[in-house]
């Protein structure tokens, strides 16, 4: 029905102006007779008025974590640029919102673009080519791995100190069984996790670092044979009111795609997809953001499987340094199993 007067939605608690389509319950109790058609949970999404509005899911519980998985760049920004959702809409989270999307642009992109149509191109094509520049002259400083590993081998020789009687029945003279360090081929895959999360005071030329070390560690490896998938992940606690928490990951490369490090620096090593990507996905979800738009929960989120390396929100050349040693002592031939 067309709303003679101004009501708060029941579901989201947004006001709705006075002539706008709503769905009203006679017989609800005291205050809770109006509510947004895309609020609805049981009626017809076709009766809608506004189509493009995400449905409203059933209430999360405290402590739920939001998690989504996108496959690949272009479709974390088609999730994000959609129309916001009705229950986000004129309150405190929504001006966060509209300042990462016509605010000040030096804070929400770092410098690197001045509007949203640069922003759009360097992350869906053109990339960040003064950052992959930098990039590459952080790899001529960074020792690559090594793709070997060492391990112990059984060998026979007289000098062993175990003998094998079936060998020493088929007549052979080698019966004696020892074990020495061999060169024997390393992992062959591997799927670096970048991390995307920074505080509100991040400066531009923090964010680069996390990105840098994904970019020569990924360059490294794969240049002595050992496939890598790069995922930006965003984990955020406390995102949306009651307690519920956001892990958003998006697959920036797959393990049998070339390394772009113009587009690898504008995912990971700007404030872009941050800033103004994930803040404006957040704006789609049917639970209202948290005002400040809930704190960095790093990695604690994701779900890793055997293998998996995490490279956190790292802020100093020093600490990139660190985490970048770490990954290459995982394919140190120095260890032995």
């Amino acid at each position: 029905m067309r709303l003679k007067f101004a009501a708060r939605c029941s579901q989201c608690g947004a006001s709705i102006p006075v002539g706008a389509e709503a769905k009203y319950t006679r017989n609800a109790p005291r205050g809770q007779h109006v509510q947004h058609w895309s609020c609805d949970d049981h009626g017809d999404p076709g009766n809608a008025p506004s189509p493009h509005r995400a449905p409203r899911s059933a209430p999360a519980p405290s402590g739920h974590i939001h998690r989504v998985d996108f496959p690949s760049a272009s479709d974390f920004m088609d999730a994000a640029l959609r129309p916001a959702h009705a229950c986000q809409l004129r309150h405190s989270c929504e001006n966060t919102w509209k300042y990462a999307n016509a605010g000040t642009w030096e804070w929400v992109s770092g410098g690197v673009t001045s509007n949203v149509t640069g922003a759009r191109l360097m992350l869906s094509s053109d990339g960040w080519s003064e950052g992959a520049a930098r990039m590459r002259e952080t790899m001529a400083v960074l020792t690559p791995p090594r793709s070997s590993a060492t391990r112990r081998r059984p060998c026979w020789s007289e000098d062993g100190d175990d003998f094998d009687r079936d060998r020493w029945r088929a007549g052979r003279e080698d019966c004696w069984r020892s074990t020495r360090r061999q060169r024997a081929q390393g992992a062959t895959t591997c799927r670096l996790y970048v991390g995307i999360t920074a505080g509100n005071r991040t400066t531009s030329t923090d964010f680069f670092w996390s990105g840098a070390v994904a970019c020569v560690a990924s360059d490294a490896l794969e240049s002595v044979g050992i496939r890598c998938e790069i995922v930006a992940y965003d984990g955020t606690e406390d995102a949306y009111r009651g307690n519920i928490n956001q892990m958003l990951t998006v697959r920036l490369k797959g393990s049998d795609e070339p390394l772009c490090i113009e587009r690898l620096a504008a995912w990971t090593a700007t404030p872009l997809p941050l800033r103004w990507l994930s803040f404006a996905y957040r704006m789609t979800c049917p639970w209202r953001a948290e005002d400040n738009m809930g704190h960095s929960a790093n990695e604690r989120f994701l779900e890793l499987s055997t293998g998996d390396i995490v490279i956190p929100r790292v802020t100093t050349e020093s600490a990139a340094r660190t985490v970048f040693a770490k990954i290459m002592a995982r394919f140190n031939d120095d260890k032995a199993e």
